[in-house]
């Protein structure tokens, strides 16, 4: 699991490690000043592949000096992975290969595993969603989630400003009235370099898959708008055995995945805070945008 990779510091820290200390801190500042006794609750998704491995280590470090009981592990499906001729793959002799359906895949997952029954029944109001593999992410984000509350934003992003037109990161922008992230290798060349009355790049905000969601929303993703999502194509290595000699091996194929910011075009109110990549703290916001 990603969460448990050391990340290279002196300390020996792991990914986990370092969010859950940051949670941890926060929880102490709001009890500092200002008296709260209530604890910020963790939900982290995981598969079949990685949930058991998770949890234990979670159990083997004390739980990072967290509550044990505010840390909720729960799981995503496994989707089928086909050929490019539309044939399903097989790991074994007696069962298909199969993936995650990506992080898009949080909102039903919510559902099946009842995360989001638990945020309501512990009248949660703000969720801050982002991706575990993020080393420099502030779990949870004060300023983020303030600004988006502020404006009484059901959806908001939190972004970085593109440092070259031809950056490898997804942009969120407007097409055809809604907004959405469009990848980087979905733009031409003419297009990322287009630029505003300001000599600024046009399409400049780099997303970082840094969210916040209200749970009402989370609720209607959840009840209404989930199916509505449409899946994405990941040509990958897959895993596979020969029909033949049973040896394993992998081929080329296709994994079906959901992004996790396949909801913007859903937001009623929906809020991007850009902020300095060089140096991310509260006094370097560059620009707030309502819409």
């Amino acid at each position: 699991p990603k969460g448990m990779y050391n990340t290279g510091l002196q300390s020996g820290k792991c990914l986990y490690q370092l969010q859950a200390e940051r949670i941890r801190r926060h929880e102490i500042l709001a009890s500092e000043m200002f008296g709260s006794s209530k604890s910020i609750q963790w939900y982290i998704m995981t598969s079949e592949h990685t949930k058991r491995a998770t949890v234990d280590y979670f159990k083997s470090n004390d739980w990072f000096g967290l509550n044990e009981e505010n840390i909720i592990f729960f799981e995503q499906e496994m989707i089928p992975c086909v050929s490019f001729d539309r044939k399903l793959i097989m790991s074994s002799k007696s069962s298909l290969s199969r993936a995650p359906g990506g992080n898009g895949d949080l909102y039903k997952a919510i559902g099946n595993e009842g995360v989001l029954q638990d945020m309501l029944k512990k009248q949660i109001r703000s969720v801050h969603c982002y991706c575990v593999d993020n080393i420099l992410v502030k779990v949870p984000d004060p300023l983020f989630i303030g600004c988006c509350l502020e404006r009484e934003s059901d959806c908001g992003a939190k972004v970085v400003c593109k440092s070259h037109p031809t950056e490898a990161v997804g942009v969120i922008c407007q097409c055809n009235g809604m907004w959405k992230v469009v990848e980087y290798s979905e733009i031409s060349l003419e297009t990322a370099h287009l630029k505003n009355e300001e000599g600024k790049l046009l399409f400049s905000q780099g997303n970082i898959c840094n969210h916040y969601f209200t749970t009402s929303f989370l609720e209607d993703m959840v009840q209404e708008k989930e199916k509505q999502l449409i899946h994405h194509v990941a040509k990958k290595n897959i895993p596979t055995i020969d029909g033949k000699t049973g040896n394993p091996g992998t081929v080329q194929g296709i994994k079906m995945e959901k992004f996790v910011f396949d909801v913007f075009q859903f937001a009623k109110r929906f809020t991007v805070l850009e902020v300095n990549l060089s140096d991310d703290d509260d006094d370097a916001v560059d620009r707030i945008m309502d819409f």
